[in-house]
């Protein structure tokens, strides 16, 4: 995987560069995420790790796939990307490419699970909470996971602050053995 990324940063790169100059940001983070989930489908891996499948066609084929979605400029990017072999790359495109715009944006993507459905009020409260201690603009993903038992796990980033009854359980437990 991290051979994947380290491939995938100049392309990421060079995709965030261009959306940057054709004031497109929003449109080409669109763009490759639906790239991503095309290529991510297992029929699709299947195909872009199959050699006897030209890079070109799958490349044509991706662009087909999201035709209504795509512009000239992305489906120029896949042929680029096929010329070089490097289809196999577009989830780390993505994914960096994202990383890029948060980055640019002096925004963070954070994830919080929680036992219980959090609501409006306290998702406000928490990013408010996260945007003074992570000092940027917060972009809250909530989700529910019941086996928490009570608390929440909040990952951003690197950052992961487990305040779960479950992870609570789980120090105290090890706190113990030792």
């Amino acid at each position: 995987m991290a051979e994947l990324t380290t491939i995938a940063r100049p392309y990421a790169r060079a995709a965030f560069e261009y959306a940057i100059e054709a004031q497109a940001l929003a449109k080409w983070e669109e763009m490759l995420q639906l790239v991503a989930v095309i290529a991510d489908t297992d029929d699709m891996q299947d195909l872009i790790c199959n050699p006897s499948v030209s890079q070109d066609e799958l490349a044509a084929v991706i662009a087909d796939v999201g035709s209504t979605a795509f512009d000239e400029s992305l489906a120029n990017f896949l042929k680029v990307v096929a010329a070089n072999k490097r289809l196999v790359i577009l989830v780390e495109v993505a994914d960096l490419f994202r990383a890029m715009k948060a980055q640019y944006e002096k925004t963070i993507h954070v994830s919080v699970t929680t036992a219980r459905e959090l609501t409006a009020e306290q998702q406000k409260s928490l990013a408010a909470a996260l945007e003074k201690r992570l000092q940027t603009t917060v972009d809250l993903e909530s989700s529910v996971d019941q086996s928490l038992m009570g608390g929440l796990v909040i990952r951003a980033d690197d950052l992961v602050i487990d305040g779960s009854l479950r992870g609570k359980l789980a120090r105290l437990a090890t706190s113990m053995l030792a």
